[in-house]
């Protein structure tokens, strides 16, 4: 035995180490930390996609009720909405909206645009978007078009 081997053999000896490869414990317990680590990233997929689509529903929302708002506000004097409640095109179908309008505090010639938009998320038929606006009516009173 040269004296590496040897140095080595009676470190080994004394320590109490007898190789350098891993023991089937260590593995075990490598194992068990690296699928809980994995199963952890696993759960939060589906939490993060639910985000995401949840954002996009709020974001064409928001797109469709500012649509609508324009729509009513793009009409010369105190405009009466066609449909007051409805769907949107097939593309967004599964939106609804609401429009409505009241005299603005006591003013003669302001009213006040309610367009609320509607999606069944999470089953629920809570609107998810509202936007008010002001319109003026020039030459024309609140009281005369009632």
């Amino acid at each position: 035995m040269n004296k590496e081997n040897r140095f080595t053999w009676e470190l080994h000896r004394k320590t109490g180490m007898r190789s350098r490869a891993f023991t089937l414990v260590e593995i075990t317990i490598a194992l068990v930390v690296f699928v809980i680590g994995i199963l952890s990233v696993m759960y939060m997929f589906p939490i993060g996609l639910r985000s995401v689509v949840r954002a996009k529903i709020y974001t064409q929302a928001n797109f469709l009720a500012q649509l609508k708002m324009e729509e009513v506000l793009a009409q010369p004097g105190y405009y009466d909405v066609e449909t007051p409640q409805g769907n949107f095109d097939d593309e967004y179908s599964d939106f609804e909206f609401t429009v409505s309008k009241d005299k603005y505090k006591d003013s003669i010639s302001l009213y006040q645009v309610k367009v609320e938009v509607y999606h069944p998320i999470n089953g629920k038929r809570d609107a998810l978007i509202t936007l008010y606006a002001l319109k003026g009516v020039v030459g024309q009173h609140y009281e005369e078009v009632e």
